[in-house]
């Protein structure tokens, strides 16, 4: 069992960084530039390895457990999938303390109009820092407190657009929209808009934090793994 599951752990993560490092040395300075951003963070440096560590060690789990190849094979799919969504989107994020930027409302940025079960609010527009990983973004006052529905109504007026549809966001550019000047000036005269990021200093930190979170995962199953069978033959 020991033998086996070595030499096909060791060959899984060998592979994988072959082919994160290929990729990250075949792609341009300028795609590179974005790498932490989540969906190339996944493709380059150390993080594959630690995918396939776990993706393997998942797999035996699944096939001492179900004794089936192709329920194995799915159960192991859909594991995988599961847990990297939740370390993606709830545990990176604060792997590393988070940097935050205040931005003036008005100089070129846009703002969103957004109704949720008839309930106006505004959100900024998607703009990012550039080789950064933007977390989170909202347009707030001195006090972190977001406009109200009825500030965004007496602050924009008639330069509201026509009502998006419920649960939808409308977004409108400055440049793009010129007609809501007003609008963006008098939101920016009390709101500005803050940012929550991850910098680019961060990106091997964060390879090797996920990293270590997915070997540590793999290892903890194939000892699970090792202990099953074990107490199956005996």
């Amino acid at each position: 069992f020991l033998t086996k599951i070595g030499i096909m752990g060791v060959a899984a993560a060998l592979a994988c960084g072959l082919f994160s490092l290929m990729l990250g040395t075949w792609s341009s300075a300028s795609v590179n530039h974005d790498k932490l951003l989540p969906a190339m963070f996944a493709q380059r440096g150390v993080v594959p390895v630690g995918y396939a560590l776990f993706a393997f060690a998942l797999g035996v789990v699944a096939g001492v457990l179900i004794r089936r190849t192709v329920p194995a094979i799915i159960a192991t799919l859909v594991g995988f999938v599961a847990v990297r969504m939740m370390v993606q989107f709830w545990a990176r994020p604060h792997l590393l303390p988070l940097s935050h930027a205040t931005f003036r409302l008005g100089n070129g940025l846009g703002i969103n109009f957004f109704a949720n079960s008839g309930t106006l609010s505004l959100l900024p527009a998607p703009d990012g820092i550039p080789g950064t990983w933007v977390v989170s973004r909202q347009i707030v006052d001195n006090a972190g407190h977001a406009p109200s529905e009825a500030f965004i109504k007496s602050a924009c007026g008639s330069h509201l657009p026509g009502p998006p549809p419920n649960g939808a966001a409308r977004g409108h550019s400055v440049a793009a929209a010129k007609d809501l000047n007003t609008c963006i000036r008098n939101v920016g005269a009390r709101f500005h808009e803050v940012v929550n990021y991850q910098p680019a200093g961060h990106y091997w930190g964060l390879q090797w934090l996920e990293t270590g979170i997915f070997v540590a995962l793999a290892f903890a199953l194939l000892a699970f793994s090792f202990w099953w069978v074990r107490r199956r033959l005996t």
